[in-house]
């Protein structure tokens, strides 16, 4: 599976090391609140490189990373929602592959700290997959040798409602941190 690096990013460094991954055919909300738009538009950095997010008036917002890879630049694009659930945030993100957009959305949790930092956490594979096999979450699980996929087919509210009661379905151990610059 070929995964943008992009999605790398923007969750923890537990996927870095795999391809292992919990995605959805929808996000976790069609639209993104006039709040959280204000806070995450704009240019984040990472180590690797810079993130441009941007929000079209409907409240769908666009994603891009741009990266130097050998001798040229290296521009991933994509499309996000984010969502305020109780008292958490998460973020679903989808990527252009071969000049097309992806199906399915991968997902993140996310904060802000004090100092205006984005903090985004990875989801714990194994335990979407435990979910489903317990009947809590409905989707399939495909394994191959290294890795695991699990594509959700809940509806949303469903999903979030999940992580809610199970934070320990996110990964916090490996935060990746984004630091914005306007």
């Amino acid at each position: 599976m070929k995964t943008p690096y992009l999605f790398f990013v923007m969750v923890a460094t537990a996927i870095l090391s795999s391809c292992s991954a919990v995605l959805s055919p929808m996000p976790l909300a069609e639209t993104t609140a006039k709040d959280l738009q204000e806070a995450l538009e704009g240019i984040w950095v990472v180590e690797e490189g810079a993130i441009h997010i941007a929000f079209k008036e409907d409240g769908r917002g666009d994603i891009a990373f741009i990266e130097r890879e050998e001798d040229a630049f290296i521009l991933e694009r994509g499309e996000l929602a984010a969502v305020e659930w109780d008292d958490r945030t998460y973020l679903s993100v989808r990527f252009e592959e071969d000049g097309e957009m992806n199906e399915t959305y991968h997902m993140a949790e996310f904060k802000l700290d004090d100092a205006g930092n984005l903090i985004a956490w990875s989801t714990q594979v194994d335990h979407f997959v435990k979910a489903i096999k317990e009947g809590k979450l409905e989707g399939t699980i495909e394994k191959s040798k290294y890795t695991i996929t699990v594509t959700l087919s809940s509806d949303s509210a469903t999903i979030l409602e999940f992580l809610d009661k199970n934070p320990e379905a996110v990964d916090t151990r490996n935060p990746v941190i984004l630091r914005k610059i306007n």
